[in-house]
């Protein structure tokens, strides 16, 4: 009798448990979805009311919105940026999956702040979201990205990354978390190539001394031939 109520029951408990877990999925990625979703309210699709309450779709919803927001604000950084915020990450504590999923953190908090900012993106569109082999899989990670956004480590990496942002071409001063600009530190400026003395001819020798000026020749009366003679006037054109 208790294996039959309990293969009745068992079904129900599972179904019962599977929406509670839904549910808090949805709770904790829904401040993930809704600061992306701010920035690029193109992404979201109507839901019709009907279907808000299911847990299901309603977190289905979010993980494809998340996704495609993540791709349209991922040109406000670079790769360099990404790597250099697990850097800087990496040097103060948190490891593994918390390290990661800060930084991912980071990255889209800074990148939402530049879109509502207005400030156009300047690198080429690529994933910085995780995707993972399922939609329980992605659901769960974003969870934790979501939890990451409240850090404090998650602020000050967002806050390095706006201070280091510069115009492309334009070298980068280091950020409050050792962020390298852009564009790497500057080039030492080349030296002065040596510069000889006056030649003869007035113009700077690139090396070494000028050449010696030999005396002047004497010059005489201008020949009928010499260019300094003076040229004949010239009749002027009478038309025949």
């Amino acid at each position: 009798m208790l294996l039959l109520v309990a293969s009745v029951c068992w079904p129900f408990l599972a179904e019962g448990a599977k929406r509670v877990r839904l549910r808090r999925q949805v709770r904790a990625i829904r401040p993930l979805w809704q600061l992306l979703t701010q920035s690029t309210p193109e992404v979201v699709l109507p839901l019709p009311g009907g279907l808000r309450k299911d847990a299901e779709l309603v977190r289905y919803r979010y993980v494809i919105e998340i996704r495609d927001s993540a791709l349209a604000l991922s040109g406000h950084v670079s790769e360099h940026q990404r790597e250099a915020v697990r850097s800087a990450l990496a040097d103060a504590g948190p490891g593994g999956t918390e390290r990661e999923a800060t930084a991912e953190a980071a990255v889209l908090l800074h990148a939402a702040r530049a879109e509502r900012a207005g400030e156009p993106p300047r690198f080429p569109e690529r994933a910085v979201v995780r995707e993972g082999g399922d939609l329980d899989a992605e659901a769960e990670w974003l969870r934790k990205v979501a939890v990451a956004l409240r850090s404090p480590a998650t602020r000050a990496a967002a806050e390095a990354l706006r201070v280091d942002a510069e115009p492309v071409g334009a070298v980068g001063a280091a950020g409050p978390t050792g962020l390298a600009g852009p564009a790497g530190a500057p080039r030492p400026a080349d030296a002065p190539r040596p510069v000889g003395p006056v030649g003869s001819a007035g113009i700077h020798g690139p090396v070494g001394p000028a050449r010696p000026v030999g005396p002047a020749r004497p010059v005489g009366p201008p020949g009928p031939h010499d260019p300094a003679a003076p040229v004949a006037p010239t009749a002027p054109d009478s038309g025949g």
